[in-house]
């Protein structure tokens, strides 16, 4: 993912009808995600998001983290 493609997670957050089919919550920290690119280009050992793509076209998103479900493993 390279930032220009910010664009199209941020729909997800500003565009209801981009969002409806997915549960669209409303307007929130708009913001969020290029906060993260800042600090982490949206990819550490805990959790990522990765760009959906087909040919040249930009599909959505998809992400990912890590979930402790006990002292020694995680899913």
């Amino acid at each position: 993912m390279a930032e220009h493609d910010l664009t199209v997670m941020e729909r997800f957050l500003t565009e209801p009808r981009t969002a409806e089919p997915f549960q669209w919550f409303g307007w929130w920290d708009t913001g969020r995600w290029r906060r993260h690119w800042a600090e982490t280009a949206l990819i550490t050992e805990e959790a990522g998001h990765l760009l959906v793509v087909r040919d040249d076209e930009r599909l959505g998103f998809v992400a990912w983290r890590t979930v402790v479900s006990s002292r020694t493993t995680h899913y």
